[in-house]
């Protein structure tokens, strides 16, 4: 039996939900849904609220306890021995989907088993046009190039996790903000030696952040990492994963660090003009990040692990 878990904060979850009840109908007692909201907005309550026929186990939250320890929170509240997460605002394209996951689970039952996202070909407005071009570019790939790095291609917005696994490597609570709770998590399973498949049965995000709202969740994302980095001792082989650290520990053994952020202090105005206009250069979204992570790293003192 699958657990699938959704988790809510000011989402409508309508079509996911319905998309995963009609499969769980043919599916029997295969199946079950739980979803729980992190202290949504009150119009997105009442309009889920609304869904509980189609939901096994429905929980909201007096308080906002964020991405990491919501997910943990699942596990008490499944009946199943697999937990599916999937993000509220995904949609389900395929009419199998959740039957393709039950059939790798009689193959692959110990495994962490991935299953990708996609994004539609239909190019947004210009508002949004840096998160689509991201996500088209970037996070939309198949099984078999995803599978050559498969724990630092870990995503948990449409991820089948055991249920003894979670509890043996649960979600980092102590990260708060924004971004790279899966790159840790990653990285963990890499450690303990849990196996990640990755498999084409995707998801298609829907909702897409605005170009302004990305930005800032991807520099909220950088001081996460760098949180991160931390928490790990600046592991090297938790660096080696990571490409933005990758350039970072470069600039600094190059002794070129302080330069290449003066550089960027002066170019990157007029980067992040083009990138809010919705311009999708991901060289110019690169240097961005570089610039934040360089910023980061010399005021939290984590260019240490990069001496």
């Amino acid at each position: 039996m699958i657990s699938v878990c959704i988790p809510v904060y000011n989402s409508r979850i309508d079509d996911l939900v319905k998309a995963l009840y009609f499969q769980k109908t043919r599916l029997k007692y295969l199946v079950e849904i739980v979803v729980i909201d992190d202290a949504s907005q009150t119009e997105y309550k009442e309009n889920n609220r609304k869904l509980r026929k189609y939901i096994d186990n429905y929980v909201e939250l007096q308080d906002n306890i964020g991405r990491s320890r919501i997910r943990n929170l699942f596990l008490k509240h499944v009946s199943s021995q697999y937990l599916l997460f999937i993000d509220c605002d995904s949609g389900i394209m395929d009419s199998g989907f959740l039957q393709t996951y039950l059939s790798v689970l009689n193959s692959s039952d110990r495994s962490v088993i991935v299953g990708g996202s996609i994004y539609s070909e239909k190019k947004p407005l210009n508002d949004k046009l840096l998160r689509w071009g991201y996500g088209i570019k970037i996070e939309s790939k198949e099984s078999v190039i995803r599978n050559l790095q498969p724990y630092s291609s870990f995503k948990t917005n449409n991820v089948l996790i055991p249920k003894d696994v979670l509890e043996n490597i649960p979600f980092e609570e102590s990260l708060t903000g924004y971004g790279h709770e899966d790159t840790l998590m990653g990285y963990q399973l890499k450690k303990a030696g849990v196996p990640v498949i990755h498999i084409d049965n995707y998801v298609i995000n829907k909702d897409l952040d605005t170009n302004e709202e990305f930005l800032n969740k991807s520099a909220e994302a950088v001081e996460s990492l760098f949180i991160i980095l931390d928490i790990v001792k600046g592991d090297r082989e938790f660096v080696d994963d990571v490409k933005l650290l990758v350039w970072v520990r470069k600039l600094y053994h190059i002794k070129l660090h302080a330069l290449i952020e003066g550089v960027l202090n002066i170019i990157m105005p007029f980067a992040e003009f083009y990138l809010r206009k919705g311009y999708p250069s991901m060289f110019l979204f690169s240097l961005f990040k570089l610039h934040k992570a360089l910023i980061v790293c010399s005021k939290t003192k984590a260019c240490h692990y990069f001496d």
